[in-house]
């Protein structure tokens, strides 16, 4: 009855943690008493015991390891009541790298831009973002593509 009960998290990558990430985790009585005594377990590659940053009755902030291997998890939430039978029901979680922010600068000088006032830059400006929509579409179609 008063087993912690996760409904959904979110990760600093949105349905997924990057390693050493954020992840926020929210449902019922996720808190049932001393904050020390929450305890976050995530089973897959490895087992891992995650670091609860706040606790509070609805919501639970935690840290994942950095060194934790990427894969499929599930993740388990016990509130400190019910000794081994208080673990929660699992969620799927995965744990990936993060992804690369993109490198590729296109600056609108390299596109023709004179500068405030001395043209109307509008046909360089919209040469530029259509360059960088061209790139991105190809990203989409090569996945894991470095900019």
């Amino acid at each position: 009855m008063n087993r912690a009960d996760p409904t959904w998290f979110v990760g600093d990558e949105g349905d997924r943690t990057s390693l050493g990430g954020t992840f926020r985790i929210c449902g019922k009585n996720l808190l049932a008493g001393d904050p020390e005594a929450v305890q976050v377990r995530l089973t897959g590659p490895m087992s891992i015991e995650s670091k609860v940053v706040k606790a509070e009755k609805y919501a639970l902030t935690v840290t994942l390891p950095a060194d934790a291997p990427e894969g499929t998890y599930k993740l388990a939430v016990h509130n400190g009541l019910g000794g081994p039978n208080g673990w929660s029901a699992e969620l799927p979680f995965v744990v990936e790298r993060p992804k690369p922010w993109p490198r590729t600068v296109f600056n609108v000088v390299d596109f023709g831009t004179k500068g405030p006032g001395a043209t109307d830059d509008t046909p360089a400006v919209r040469e530029a973002l259509a360059k960088a929509r061209q790139t991105a579409a190809v990203l989409s179609i090569f996945p894991g593509s470095a900019i």
